[in-house]
């Protein structure tokens, strides 16, 4: 699905970015749809396992701080922004044994520690009002 939004949206050879990248799915999409990706990912465990998985630009760093990254990475056009942003704090609000099943898995039972990971704002309008201050 993401490589029709992509497609759709955007012709080859055009710049794409994920402020969100995560492990880098929307990266790989956008290798194989002929864009250019560019990801951010603050998590480090995320971000280099999206550097396995594509090889796209990624960096390591906080999305809040997309300006300061483009610019000292010297990327300066941007033609379409897709991402699927933190689904807030649903991984610190889930309840049934869910934190204990995932650690008995060595999962990831949250984003981060990290207070400037805005997957552990409460709410989508917490998100909202971060990204746009």
């Amino acid at each position: 699905m993401i490589s029709n939004f992509i497609s759709f949206f955007t012709k080859s050879g055009q710049s794409v970015i994920d402020p969100f990248a995560g492990i880098g799915t929307t990266l790989v999409a956008r290798q194989r749809t002929k864009r250019k990706g560019i990801g951010i990912e603050l998590n480090k465990k995320y971000f280099k396992i999206a550097k396995v998985r594509t090889n796209q630009k990624i960096f390591n760093g906080n999305s809040l701080e997309l300006d300061d990254i483009l610019t000292k990475n010297k990327i300066k056009n941007i033609d379409f922004c897709l991402t699927s942003p933190p689904y807030c704090n649903v991984f610190n609000r889930s309840t049934g044994g869910f934190t204990n099943q995932r650690a008995e898995k060595t999962l990831d039972y949250n984003y981060s520690n990290q207070d400037t990971h805005i997957g552990n704002l409460d709410t989508y309008d917490d998100i909202l009002d971060m990204l746009v201050h």
